[in-house]
């Protein structure tokens, strides 16, 4: 997909006689295919979750990963390792990623099926051709809107942008040939691709997601081609915190801290938070999670949304809307199903979390059945 602008084609009518071509306004990085997706997971499951920086080694910190440059960079120095970073891959003994980072975006991919009404987690067939067989083509001519404006422009994605390549969903285009037989001699062109899989468009903040999608598709075959050891972020993430652990009694004081109305102490408690051993931390920092909507906001601390991305997955609830808080009957619900092996160590932020609702001791303990 490199060095194309890929924007979606539709034609459809727009409450005037006859059809007509316009776009998206999306730009869409490309398609991971089903194949690529199902054998992406199986590298992810087994690459080794423990793999460390080794001292006289060349490292790439890629696209894929989500580790702030400046704590690697601290902690090579308080190691003392003499480690050189490189891009080339044929010089590199280790890359960094993030398998949160790739499983959300890449693997854990679903899309709304209107036609079903529900969510599902299959794959589309795309078609991507370029938007020459359509703007060049004079039979095409008579649905291309005429108007001297930049909306109607379907030769573009934004008004600096320019699109290459078009992409329109299989099904769609079998409407279209049923509206117009002449649409089947774009199959025929030598330079169209027709993809099983799931695009990937940049849009609500997802522009990181699309710049790393070249990087990605060759991810599996650089590491096989060139003996690359990877090395993922939640690893290096938990030896640069090593010291710091949230138990129970540090959750208390985080959870007066974020229930206050002080910016300042949300702001020493999400920093406390991002620098924790997130693996022994992982059960009070989720509990929090569910509870203050203030740590699932993006922000410019990039420690605190390293945190944020990898307790996304461990989280079940409202995530947009002006009603952000869960209440208590779905708060067990939910930590039940995401996270069950976890609930033992959460009860007692439980009992906390209800007396502070109520500002006295209501409950002193709930066991579990």
């Amino acid at each position: 997909m490199k060095d194309r602008n890929i924007v979606e084609l539709r034609f459809r009518q727009d409450g005037r006689p006859g059809y007509r071509f316009n776009t998206a306004y999306n730009k869409v990085a490309g398609v991971i295919s089903t194949d690529y997706k199902d054998k992406l997971a199986a590298f992810i499951n087994n690459l080794d979750k423990n793999a460390k920086l080794e001292n006289n080694e060349t490292v790439y910190v890629t696209p894929l990963s989500e580790l702030p440059s400046y704590k690697l960079k601290n902690y090579i120095q308080e190691n003392k390792f003499n480690i050189t970073t490189a891009r080339k891959l044929e010089k590199l003994d280790t890359i960094i990623i993030s398998d949160s980072f790739i499983r959300k975006n890449y693997i854990d991919l679903k899309r709304y099926n209107y036609k079903a009404q529900r969510w599902v987690t299959d794959g589309e067939q795309f078609l991507i051709f370029p938007i020459n067989l359509i703007i060049k083509d004079s039979k095409f001519k008579k649905y291309i809107p005429t108007e001297k404006n930049h909306w109607n422009d379907i030769t573009l994605i934004t008004r600096k942008v320019k699109a290459t390549h078009y992409i329109v969903k299989v099904d769609e285009f079998k409407k279209w040939v049923a509206q117009d037989p002449y649409f089947k001699t774009i199959l025929d062109h030598k330079d169209i691709e027709i993809i099983d899989g799931y695009s990937i468009e940049q849009s609500h903040g997802s522009k990181k997601v699309c710049d790393a999608l070249p990087f990605l598709l060759n991810l599996i075959d650089n590491v096989e081609k060139h003996n690359i050891k990877v090395v993922l972020d939640d690893s290096l993430q938990e030896d640069i915190n090593k010291g710091l652990v949230v138990d129970f009694e540090v959750f208390e004081t985080l959870y007066g801290m974020l229930k206050s109305s002080d910016m300042d102490s949300w702001e020493v408690a999400k920093e406390i938070i991002a620098n924790s051993e997130f693996e022994s931390s992982k059960p009070y920092l989720i509990f929090l999670y569910y509870v203050f909507p203030e740590l699932r906001k993006r922000t410019m601390n990039k420690n605190h949304m390293f945190v944020r991305n990898a307790l996304y997955k461990f989280y079940n609830g409202p995530t947009s809307g002006r009603v952000q808080t869960i209440d208590l009957g779905d708060l067990l619900s939910k930590l039940g199903r995401m996270c069950p092996q976890y609930l033992s160590q959460q009860m007692p932020c439980f009992v906390h979390h209800l007396n502070a609702l109520a500002g006295k001791t209501i409950v002193k303990e709930i066991v579990l059945a």
